[in-house]
């Protein structure tokens, strides 16, 4: 289902904070959860707030920084890339 709804949209930008021990606690594997993005064509872009722009970022920069209790709630970017 969420494949289906993820692929349903040609273009779609989603905001949003990423936080891993959220997601675990609420019984959703942070990994999984990118993989399922990546997989459905969006590219993930980490907002750097002291330079106002969107950096490249990837699963493991992702889930190696955000890592402990205090701090790690990082708001990111993800968005939909067409091939032309």
């Amino acid at each position: 289902m969420r494949k289906i709804l993820l692929s349903m949209y040609k273009k779609c930008k989603i905001v949003t904070e990423f936080w891993p021990i959220g997601l675990k606690r609420s019984g959703i594997d942070a990994e999984e959860y990118l993989k399922l993005l990546i997989e459905s064509g969006f590219k993930l872009y980490e907002v750097n707030e002291e330079d106002k722009k969107l950096e490249p970022v990837n699963i493991r920069k992702l889930l190696e920084t955000y890592t402990s209790e205090k701090g790690i709630i990082q708001t990111y970017y993800v968005k939909w890339r067409l091939a032309p």
